[in-house]
């Protein structure tokens, strides 16, 4: 009933978080409309991301800040935890959500893990890789927030999510892919032999440029909707 009353008339113009969500919605609607692209958790800094005391860390830093609910793979997290070596790597977390009490107590007395509090913008930029994840069943559904505001400051990402949604395809030259539903444990390890500074450091230029352009496809996608708006007044 709920998708019957919301597909049955197609919008005259569609804010989307992405292109294949758009490609998305022409299915449910059965039929195309127009649209303008959004990017949710699109962040602008005004001089850069700004220096904290993760980005002097010496070992590489990884981190997950947000929402670890219902569209998220709570496995994926833990799997992470339990590969990531303590000698070259720490792992951040700013947990909440569904799952965040059980992923808390499968990985609380692992020595990589940090629980934090609150993590600012200018900490989550400082992060090396940050992740991002999303289960199959809320594929091009949700577009995690966290992956574009990674990348807007200039982090490398980690996704865990199917080859076509629109993070990977937004994102890959500056992130790493486990795909969704795998056997984690031995794609993870396989992965994270890749991920040494060099690495990151290649991905995290990519993100520099990466971000510039969702800075430009937000302006022009603000511009679009008000254009929109004053058409429909005159």
């Amino acid at each position: 009933l709920f998708q019957f009353i919301v597909y049955r008339n197609t919008p005259d113009l569609a804010v989307v978080l992405g292109q294949q969500q758009f490609e998305y919605l022409k299915i449910k609607f059965r039929k195309s409309f127009e649209h303008v692209v959004i990017p949710a958790g699109a962040t602008e800094y005004e001089q850069g991301p700004k220096e904290s005391n993760l980005s002097r860390s010496e070992k590489i830093v990884f981190g997950y800040s947000g929402n670890i609910g219902e569209a998220h793979d709570a496995e994926f997290l833990i799997s992470l935890a339990k590969q990531l070596d303590p000698e070259k790597h720490e792992l951040i977390l700013r947990l909440y959500g569904a799952k965040a009490v059980y992923v808390k107590q499968k990985i609380a007395e692992i020595p990589v893990v940090q629980f934090r509090e609150y993590l600012s913008l200018s900490e989550i930029a400082s992060i090396d890789v940050n992740i991002a994840t999303l289960l199959p069943g809320w594929h091009h559904i949700c577009v995690p927030s966290k992956a574009v505001t990674a990348i807007c400051g200039g982090s490398a990402l980690l996704l865990n999510s199917l080859e076509d949604a629109d993070n990977w395809r937004m994102f890959r030259e500056a992130a790493w892919l486990v795909k969704a539903g795998t056997e984690y444990e031995k794609e993870l390890r396989i992965i994270l032999q890749s991920i040494g500074r060099d690495e990151i450091d290649l991905k995290k230029s990519k993100a520099a440029t990466l971000s510039a352009e969702i800075t430009l496809l937000k302006k022009k996608s603000f511009q679009s909707l008000a254009d929109f708006f004053i058409d429909a007044e005159s």
